[in-house]
């Protein structure tokens, strides 16, 4: 699981931080992190509406691929459930009263209508040895930990804005790496070596344009 808290001393000066910046993985592709993440992006707008996009991005690096995009009008929905199959089309569901369910082949492009079926997620906060990740942000500062077998060892310590925070996390198959969203919409890879780096993937949907929350993620092995 994750766990959020937001320490605020009273009597303590305001702080006044920026927004992090992280080396870019899209930039400096880390061939040893294997895996593929799926994910929902903000699309363009459209005399409709807005569009909601279904990508896929290497996990150590690269420029994401649109897979497909749909259109959701004026209306305030939450982005479609992402589930990796067995046999590697990724599955794309609604989770709204549309009712629609797609199957991508990230390696073709090619996408199927298939009959809309509720949706399940494979996605688990708990890493596949227990790992468990906390984070939280007081005076402007960010602690992210990860607990193993009641070692806990810090991942990342950084200055911050006070109102910045992060969601997921969601965890590769391996345990070696996780992902996680951050307030600013961008997707980051956490590697839990013993050198733990955090890096950025790629850009997810921003609640404060959309009014949705935050990308979905689906990472594969």
């Amino acid at each position: 699981m994750i766990v959020a808290a937001f320490l605020v001393f009273g009597g303590s000066p305001e702080v006044f931080n920026k927004v992090p910046t992280y080396p870019s993985l899209r930039s400096h592709p880390d061939a040893s992190i294997s895996g593929t993440v799926a994910l929902t992006s903000l699309g363009d707008v459209t005399p409709t509406g807005k569009q909601s996009c279904v990508e896929a991005v290497a996990a150590g690096g690269g420029t994401p691929v649109r897979l497909f995009c749909v259109e959701w009008g004026g209306a305030k929905t939450m982005p479609p459930a992402l589930r990796w199959r067995s046999d590697g089309r990724l599955d794309v569901t609604s989770v709204d009263s549309n009712h629609w369910r797609k199957l991508a082949d990230v390696a073709t492009g090619a996408v199927t209508d298939v009959a809309w079926a509720p949706p399940t997620t494979t996605t688990t906060a708990v890493g596949p040895q227990g790992q468990v990740v906390e984070w939280h942000v007081s005076s402007g500062t960010l602690r992210l930990t990860m607990t193993t077998g009641g070692a806990k060892r810090t991942l990342l310590s950084l200055a911050v804005p006070q109102e910045y925070s992060l969601s997921g996390p969601a965890w590769g198959p391996s345990g070696a790496w996780f992902s996680v969203v951050d307030s600013a919409s961008r997707i980051l890879v956490v590697t839990t070596s013993s050198r733990s780096r955090v890096r950025f993937l790629a850009d997810g949907e921003s609640p404060a344009v959309t009014g949705r929350t935050f990308a979905r993620l689906a990472l594969s092995s």
